[in-house]
């Protein structure tokens, strides 16, 4: 993985009830206090006013990997990377899990699959 912050980048904590909290990345580190040998995912050590927290991307609002707890993405239509449109099926409603059950109808066959809830903004970028 690689990093979306450097030391010093001013970026926007959001706590699990969607609030947004402004604050400096202080530290950048590949794995986490409490993952497992392995683990390369990107963590970063934020402060400001009103937050000291240790995360990954997906509490930080600049990041692609922003998963915004407070949405609800319940029937939510996405479109993947392969142009085909998904529709969240998962009762999402804030739920600490960041992973979704989504649907996708093609000829008339119903498919789901597991996404990351992050993917959903991920490929509306795209």
């Amino acid at each position: 993985m690689r990093a979306e912050f450097k030391i010093g980048d001013k970026v926007t904590f959001v706590n699990h009830e969607g609030e947004k909290l402004p604050c400096t990345v202080k530290k950048v580190t590949v794995g986490g206090i409490f993952t497992s040998p392995g683990d390369d995912r990107i963590f970063y050590g934020v402060s400001g006013d009103d937050i000291i927290s240790h995360c990954t991307g997906k509490s930080l609002a600049e990041s692609e990997y922003l998963v915004d707890h407070s949405v609800d993405y319940t029937g939510r239509q996405f479109r993947d990377v392969n142009g085909k449109m998904w529709t969240c099926r998962t009762n999402w409603c804030g739920s600490l899990n960041s992973w979704i059950t989504a649907t996708n109808y093609e000829s008339g066959q119903k498919f789901s699959k597991d996404f990351e809830a992050c993917d959903i903004k991920r490929f509306e970028i795209a």
